[in-house]
């Protein structure tokens, strides 16, 4: 009797230090299940994926043409929910190209340098002719909102200011040439006026996103004319 019951504590053993070991954990598993697969220099890109329950993921971009490995910034990343579902979002990168994306399981916080490749990869077009935004028909998001007003920023400021300018040189034309006819030289005053509390305005909204740009540290103020 006492034979048996050795035989069979040794596969029980066994089994709880397989259960129990290193490697066991180690080879969890996760699976990459898609990613935004076109999209502008810079836009948004979204990763999904499943794997276990509070480990942390991390984007790993590989550029199909050189094979280097790009980085995806150190914000990247996300936890897999309660259910295993891995979402996030990071930023695309800036080179023209196409790319494979996959997925690194980093473990649990504190894990301790816990790297494991998932299964499974996707590829990802940049370029300017792809939409800045990963699905276009989605409601609106704040970062997109801000994205909008920054630009219509950029644009409407320069062409105040030179709008406003070209206004005070009108308005010293007909001031010149009024004729001391008081109401001719009254609208030249008029236009001066404006046109000068115009440029002073423009002057305070430019030192306002100066302070934006200062306090966040996004760049509101860099205007790009278009060539033709």
């Amino acid at each position: 009797m006492r034979k048996i019951l050795s035989l069979l504590l040794v596969p029980i053993f066994l089994l709880v230090l397989f259960l129990l070991s290193p490697t066991q954990v180690s080879s969890a598993h996760c699976t990459f299940t898609s990613v935004t697969a076109s999209i502008s220099p810079g836009g948004t890109i979204e990763v999904r994926g499943i794997g276990p329950s509070g480990h942390f993921f991390v984007p790993v971009i590989v550029n199909s043409n050189t094979g280097n490995l790009v980085d995806p910034g150190g914000s990247a990343g996300g936890q897999a929910d309660s259910n295993g579902q891995i979402y996030f979002t990071f930023s695309a990168p800036t080179t023209l190209a196409d790319y494979d994306v996959g997925l690194l399981d980093n473990g649990s916080f504190g894990g301790g340098g816990f790297n494991h490749a998932c299964t499974g990869s996707g590829p990802l077009n940049v370029d300017p002719s792809n939409s800045s935004v990963t699905n276009p028909n989605a409601p609106a998001e704040l970062g997109a909102i801000v994205k909008v007003i920054e630009n219509i920023i950029r644009l409407l400021v320069p062409i105040a200011a030179i709008a406003f300018f070209i206004m005070m040189i009108v308005g010293g034309a007909q001031f010149i040439f009024s004729g001391g006819d008081p109401k001719a030289a009254a609208g030249a005053r008029s236009t001066l006026t404006y046109a000068i509390i115009g440029i002073i305005l423009v002057i305070v909204s430019w030192l306002i996103l100066l302070l934006v740009q200062n306090v966040t540290g996004v760049d509101v103020t860099n205007v790009v004319f278009p060539t033709f």
